[in-house]
Formats: structure tokens, C-alpha cells, sequence
């Protein structure tokens, strides 16, 4: 499992928090339709004059998203360790106690 390098987006950050104010699902589709009626003259022309800083920034997020999924990922399978090391010393400990362990 390889975790990956989430990829920052060098844009403003004023540009940032308006890419953040819509969300991902509306900034895609801006760069993806241009359509102003269905998603506003504001959105349209933001999502066309700053096409690249878009992509840069789902990119990141993609990135974050993925990067946490990982790290969720590697809690789980810790997890999953410890407790099947915990499961092995309660039944060397029972075998101990009962006298197969000599």
C-alpha cells in the first residue's frame, strides 16, 4: 500500500476559497459544461478563464481524498493485526492454564 503525494494546487488563496465555496461537483462541472444557464453566468466564466487552476486544485483534492483513505486503510488493517496477535496470546494463555503447554 503505497500512500500517495497529494499534489498542492499553486494557486491564490483567494481563488482557492472561491473554488472551495462551490465545491468540487460544481467546479468540475463548470470546466466540464461552460453551460451558464445551468450553472450561472459567475460559475461558467470562473470555471472557463481559470481552467487549469481548477484542475490543479480537484487534483489536490483527489489526492486528499485518496491520501485518507489510505491512512483509514492502514488503521484497519493495524487493527486487524492486534487483534489476531490478541486472539493467539489469550489461546497460548488458556493452553498454559489448562496444562497442554508444559
Amino acid at each position: 500500500m503505497l500512500w500517495r503525494k497529494v499534489r498542492r494546487a499553486n494557486i491564490p488563496a483567494e481563488l482557492r476559497e472561491r473554488f472551495e465555496l462551490h465545491g468540487e461537483t460544481l467546479m468540475a462541472l463548470a470546466i466540464e459544461s461552460g453551460d451558464a444557464t445551468r450553472i450561472g453566468v459567475e460559475l461558467a466564466a470562473l470555471g472557463q478563464q481559470k481552467r487549469n487552476e481548477v484542475v490543479e486544485w480537484l487534483r489536490e483534492r483527489r489526492d486528499m481524498v485518496e491520501r485518507r483513505e489510505n491512512r483509514s486503510e492502514t488503521v484497519e488493517w493495524a487493527i486487524l493485526i492486534f487483534v489476531v496477535i490478541g486472539v493467539a496470546a489469550d489461546i497460548a494463555i488458556v493452553a498454559h492454564e489448562v496444562g497442554w503447554l508444559k
